[in-house]
């Protein structure tokens, strides 16, 4: 059924603030992705390069990151297209985009909060 479907082990963790963000690796499964999902984040024109870099605490590996700054003006239809956390959400989906009919299950799942 659509519905019957459940997460264990995650094997990452996203966190945002401000203009910061850390991705952390929660197991080994994890550790494996961190280093490919750097090199996707190294090509997102919203993040700050300078400040983008691997670390690793407890055998847990985990990326930290800032946003760019906003260096011009735009109107309220621009608005969701300036750089954001939400710049580094779409650019890790877009680096496990699949065919929804080669596997209709894969996808970023979590809870957001404020």
């Amino acid at each position: 059924a659509r519905w019957t479907m459940g997460f264990q082990d995650p094997p990452l963790m996203f966190e945002g603030w401000s203009k910061h963000f850390r991705l952390s690796s929660l197991n080994e499964r994890g550790n494996v992705l961190i280093p490919a999902i750097k090199e996707v984040l190294g090509r997102c024109e919203a993040i700050n390069k300078e400040t983008l870099s691997i670390g690793e605490d407890a055998n847990k590996s985990h990326i930290l990151g800032d946003i760019l700054p906003v260096e011009k003006f735009f109107t309220e239809e621009e608005r969701s297209k300036q750089n954001s956390i939400f710049s580094v959400v779409r650019a890790i989906i877009d680096m496990f985009r699949v065919d929804t009919e080669t596997d209709p299950q894969l996808g970023l799942y979590g809870a957001f909060g404020y």
